[in-house]
């Protein structure tokens, strides 16, 4: 912990607590307590995967490769599959 106290002009006093300051002058009153805080560690490790996902969707197999922006998941001989946006119509209805 760092303590500075500071005399300056005629009644003026300047006090730093760790960086935190306060100036006092003739027309103040304050009392200071300086109680140091309790070291907090926090380790956050971002490196831990999660639980793998399921292989299947209502007992169709999951078969994703290749993946790209803006790709659909789509049902396409009996199992799920990701198709590319630029394969996609709108079967001319728009």
């Amino acid at each position: 912990m760092e303590l500075t106290i500071t005399k300056g002009e005629v009644n003026a006093i300047a006090v730093s607590v760790n960086e935190t300051s306060v100036n006092i002058t003739q027309n103040n009153n304050l009392n200071v307590a300086v109680v140091p805080q309790a070291q907090q560690t926090i380790v956050i490790d971002r490196g831990v995967s999660g639980p793998p996902g399921p292989s299947a969707i209502g007992g169709y197999p999951i078969n994703v490769a290749g993946l790209s922006n803006f790709d659909a998941l789509m049902f396409l001989s009996n199992e799920w599959t990701n198709i590319p946006q630029t394969e996609i119509t709108d079967g001319g209805n728009f």
